[in-house]
């Protein structure tokens, strides 16, 4: 494999693919895209078309190619499950986009699967990759704020309308703000803590953008086992205000201002008993090409995947739980299928 080129599949013609993934493939050195799989065939073709590749309209067509090594699956959430298993079923590494599936335990079907077929399994958690978040959880490993106290994470933007579609529509596709934003902030704040989460409770709000009883907004908090408490906010409906992640240490702070992004983009700042500095974040990487990467490392066995498959289902268990605290008005436990 590593004599020739690392050709991938393409599964969903997504914006994500078309313009993030997609291009941080074709940015690697020894990787090609060679097909987009799609229900709509010109739809599949059009996004194949930059990257020289075909475009299908069956899935079972690029999986019995023996020209694809990996699949990169960013179709609807609801797709994801069984797309994955037919990836991993037929010999293929998979990454896959949040969530793996729409819940806990077929999530973790997938992880169990991928591990008796030998075939890696991740999650597009793309915000492992960026600088100030490594930063952030290198500075909380090595005490630099002392003992961390508490975390605020906030990802509110205004969901664009090209992206809306099934997200504010359809709950049978795995609609909602919780299964889109909030699994990656769940992630971020496993990644910069070091830690699982023990319980949440959550509120949610819809109707602005999303239809009655999809969620469009969600807050709430989470107790961590390190004893961390962490406060989230994700919002389809704002934007007004930049992201954030925050973290509150018994000796300082560190104030992550724009990050919770899929650009290298924000700042970071560390505030303590001398005052406040900005923390120099050097050179910046595209998130998703150093993704794809590390993927592909993983394959060869170099390297681990930034987010493996388990840390997908902690992010799945998290919003799931949060979404359930919002239903019943009771804190939930964070649970997982294993």
């Amino acid at each position: 494999m590593t004599n020739r080129p690392f050709r991938w599949s393409l599964v969903g013609a997504s914006d994500i693919a078309r313009a993030f993934v997609g291009p941080a493939i074709s940015a690697q050195p020894d990787a090609a895209v060679v097909s987009v799989v799609s229900g709509d065939l010109a739809r599949a073709q059009d996004v194949a078309a930059p990257f020289g590749a075909r475009g299908h309209d069956e899935l079972t067509v690029a999986l019995s190619d023996p020209d694809v090594d990996a699949v990169y699956i960013s179709s609807i959430n609801s797709a994801h499950h069984d797309q994955a298993l037919a990836a991993i079923a037929a010999g293929k590494h998979v990454l896959c986009e949040k969530p793996l599936a729409l819940t806990v335990a077929e999530a973790q079907e997938l992880v169990d699967a991928a591990e008796k077929a030998g075939v890696v399994f991740a999650t597009n958690h793309h915000m492992r990759n960026s600088v100030p978040h490594r930063l952030i959880r290198d500075a909380i490993a090595a005490g630099d704020i002392g003992e961390p106290v508490a975390v605020n994470v906030r990802n509110a933007i205004r969901l664009p309308p090209a992206a809306r579609r099934w997200r504010t529509t359809d709950s049978a596709a795995g609609a909602g703000v919780a299964l889109d934003l909030t699994v990656h902030d769940a992630d971020c704040l496993r990644f910069v803590l070091n830690a699982d989460p023990l319980t949440v409770v959550a509120h949610t709000s819809s109707g602005h953008m999303t239809r009655v009883g999809i969620d469009e907004t969600i807050s709430g908090s989470a107790e961590f086992v390190s004893g961390v408490h962490a406060s989230f906010v994700e919002s389809f409906v704002t934007g007004h205000a930049p992201t954030c992640l925050e973290v509150f240490g018994t000796e300082g702070a560190l104030i992550g201002t724009g990050i919770q992004s899929m650009s290298p983009v924000g700042t970071l700042t560390h505030v303590g008993p001398a005052g406040s500095r900005k923390i120099d974040l050097g050179t910046r990487e595209d998130l998703y090409v150093v993704g794809v990467r590390r993927f592909i490392e993983a394959v060869r066995g170099e390297a681990e995947p930034p987010a493996s498959g388990q840390d997908g289902v902690w992010s799945l268990a998290f919003a799931r739980a949060a979404l359930e605290a919002a239903r019943t008005g009771h804190r939930q436990t964070v649970g997982q299928a294993r």
